[in-house]
């Protein structure tokens, strides 16, 4: 098991006016090379319980093992979670500091103490990882660059620590169509070929239901569902009383199925809709004609 939480609590500001309970009882567990999205509105408890996964928030109560390592138990190995489960925050743009692409994405190695045949090494890796070639952009400041390729460079700074686990939280958060675009398709290409175990904080319903394989509902600190796409997207009903929608094309799905239309539950992306409401027409049309 590579992440698990059992009974997870936690509470800010403790036994203070301000003490506000963000996660209560939470249980789960992640293996290694699942693709897990978490939904939620705001204020539900998905940011605290990422944060929990990379040891930057410890529980209140309960307890989260990363690799078997608990993590309120054994804080000297804090530094080691934290270069296993990398964690890409919303908006991480504003996280990048340095003068040019290349030292920022070689900050985290260089802390590891690597050599710099290893640290250039990594730099060049994951900046190609992320479709940004490291000849062309390394010595470019990261403020010069559009809101896509800053969020790529920071993106790149994560994976230059070649983490076991990447959360993105809300990684499309502000970017125009064709940023959205291209960073969904490198976080796709993150789960397909480099095989890393994926976790997507979202807003978006669309998004993780074409990329992820198995939701967490989260609302009020509480995981309130959990399962793979097509059978959450079937409570549409619930998911509006926690202020959620469902993908669009899922609605249009359910439409043509109280009509009789034979479809399947796990259609989600335009695409995929176009293709399988030709082949239904195509079908209709041949029988008709027979």
């Amino acid at each position: 098991m590579l992440i698990k939480a059992k009974n997870l609590n936690h509470i800010y500001s403790q036994g203070t006016p301000m003490e506000q309970k963000a996660l209560s009882n939470v249980n789960l567990e992640i293996d290694s090379g699942e693709f897990i999205g978490i939904i939620g509105h705001t204020g539900s408890g998905k940011s605290t319980l990422i944060q929990h996964f990379n040891a930057l928030l410890l529980p209140t109560d309960g307890e989260v093992l990363v690799k078997g390592i608990d993590t309120k138990k054994n804080k000297k190995q804090l530094h080691k979670i934290r270069q296993q489960v990398g964690l890409v925050f919303q908006y991480p743009e504003h996280q990048l500091f340095e003068e040019t692409v290349g030292e920022d994405v070689a900050f985290g190695p260089k802390n590891l103490g690597l050599s710099e045949e290893e640290v250039e090494e990594r730099t060049k890796a994951a900046l190609e990882v992320v479709n940004l070639s490291y000849e062309d952009y390394k010595e470019h400041s990261p403020f010069e660059l559009s809101g896509g390729q800053m969020r790529r460079v920071a993106i790149a700074g994560v994976l230059a620590m070649k983490p076991d686990v990447l959360i993105l939280d809300e990684p499309t958060a502000g970017l125009d169509p064709q940023g959205r675009r291209e960073i969904l398709e490198q976080v796709s290409s993150f789960h397909k070929e480099l095989g890393l175990t994926i976790i997507l904080v979202t807003h978006s319903m669309d998004d993780v239901a074409k990329l992820a394989e198995r939701l967490l509902v989260m609302h009020g600190g509480e995981i309130k569902l959990e399962g793979p796409p097509e059978q959450i997207f079937n409570y549409s009903d619930y998911l509006k009383e926690l202020g959620l929608g469902v993908p669009e094309v899922s609605t249009l799905m359910k439409q043509l199925q109280k009509q009789g239309w034979d479809v399947p539950n796990n259609v989600f992306s335009v695409e995929q809709a176009h293709e399988l409401l030709l082949s239904l027409v195509k079908r209709k049309w041949d029988g008709n004609n027979v």
